[in-house]
Parts: structure tokens; C-alpha cells; sequence
């Protein structure tokens, strides 16, 4: 099983009920590309792991981010060997 070993900053534009007591939201969606402000770059190779979990309550977790490079490769290999169930789908970077 391939899985991401890096992390990649991300926050959400939408952060809703706080919990008192962890201190955590319960709702964290539309994920946002910090690192893009820091970097100035888009990922051309890899796999990563978003800083935080996305979505709502203990089904929060985070996403998936490939590289543009790496997300074609796994793409063609995809195609060619005709797997199914996959999603993957273009990040868009801000002022795109």
C-alpha cells in the first residue's frame, strides 16, 4: 500500500463548532493550499498528507495531495492496467 510520508501545510476557509473542551472544530471543509503562500511553488513530485483532517466530527481526516508530475504517472499506471475506484482530481492553486 503506497501512503504519504510527508506533510504539506493546508488550512480550512470554514472552521465551525468549537469544542470547549479539545479544543478542536467539529466541521473543517474547504480545504485551502498554505503552503502555496510560503512556497510560491505548485508540487511537481510526491505524496502528502494535508496538516489537518478534513470533514465533520470523528470522520475528520486529512486528504491525499500528489505532485503534478506524480499524479500523471499514477494516472497512466491507472489507465493501463485498468484499475477502477480511483479519484484523483486537480487542486486548484490561488489565482487559478
Amino acid at each position: 500500500m503506497m501512503q504519504p510520508q510527508k506533510i504539506i501545510k493546508y488550512s480550512a476557509q470554514q472552521l465551525e463548532d468549537l469544542c470547549s473542551t479539545c479544543g478542536q472544530y467539529f466541521d473543517c471543509v474547504v480545504p485551502i493550499p498554505s503552503f502555496y503562500q510560503e512556497t510560491g511553488k505548485r508540487l511537481e513530485y510526491g505524496m502528502f498528507f494535508t496538516s489537518i483532517g478534513f470533514g465533520s466530527g470523528k470522520e475528520k481526516s486529512p486528504a491525499i495531495i500528489l505532485g503534478i508530475e506524480t499524479a500523471l504517472e499514477i494516472k497512466s499506471a491507472i489507465k493501463s492496467l485498468k484499475l477502477r475506484g480511483a479519484d484523483i482530481s486537480e487542486v486548484l492553486m490561488p489565482n487559478d
